[in-house]
């Protein structure tokens, strides 16, 4: 889960300076101006500092400097009619240089419980971990658990680092061929795939399957880009 987590906040880093953006942290949020996008559509010049902040164990100066950003972007501005701060809003929208007018409780609780694990040596892991049904099932996993010390450095160096540009995408042949139910012609999904490593997608009877060659020790990174042709649905 650690390897997943850190690998999925670091490409999140890189987005956001590959694509010229002041700050990164995609969740589900509340859209300015609209409404919640309850695990839906999040376009990619909204961005949400609870998302950044539950990445602080795995790269606190990046969070710490993507926090300052949309701080002073305004994303921490208190409201006209709030007596008192009350910290980050729910979301803030790049393109419009707007912070959305609600607070969520859902996310000062994530961003509170984050930053005292991190602040103090992941009290609130340790407070869990110290239920009985908790231990037991702890050490019934105990073998699958084991920290991993190259990993741990991994994300220091990480930290430490300024990302890097994802190079241009290549095509991965060949193209796939979706065949659209009633239909006679056939559209076609374009499979293209950039950095160290390289994939290629198959269609198969369970769906899109998309293999991954990462290189030797799979140590390398596929950014995969998947576009899918134009369909009229009203004739499916």
């Amino acid at each position: 889960m650690g390897r997943s987590a850190g690998d999925f906040a670091w490409h999140q880093i890189r987005l956001a300076r590959s694509s010229g953006l002041a700050a990164w942290g995609w969740s589900s949020c509340n859209i300015p101006g609209k409404g919640y996008t309850e695990g839906g559509f999040i376009p990619q010049w909204v961005v949400t500092p609870h998302a950044s902040v539950l990445a602080v164990e795995y790269y606190p100066r990046h969070v710490l400097k993507n926090l300052r950003a949309l701080e002073t972007l305004g994303a921490r501005a208190p409201l006209e009619d709030a007596k008192q701060p009350f910290g980050f809003r729910d979301s803030f929208d790049l393109e419009q240089k707007i912070a959305d007018k609600r607070y969520l409780s859902l996310d000062q609780a994530m961003i509170f419980l984050s930053l005292a694990n991190y602040l103090e040596r992941a009290t609130v892991r340790r407070h869990f971990a110290s239920d009985p049904l908790v231990a037991k099932g702890l050490k019934l996993l105990e073998e699958r658990l084991k920290q991993d010390p190259a990993l741990l450095e991994k994300w220091r160096v990480r930290d430490q680092s300024k990302p890097e540009v994802p190079p241009s995408p290549r095509s991965a042949p060949p193209e796939i061929v979706l065949d659209l139910k009633n239909t006679a012609e056939t559209s076609r999904l374009r499979v293209e795939s950039g950095g160290t490593g390289f994939a290629q997608g198959t269609l198969k009877n369970e769906g899109l399957a998309i293999a991954f060659d990462l290189g030797n020790n799979a140590s390398g990174e596929a950014d995969v880009t998947l576009f899918f042709p134009a369909v009229d649905s009203r004739c499916l």
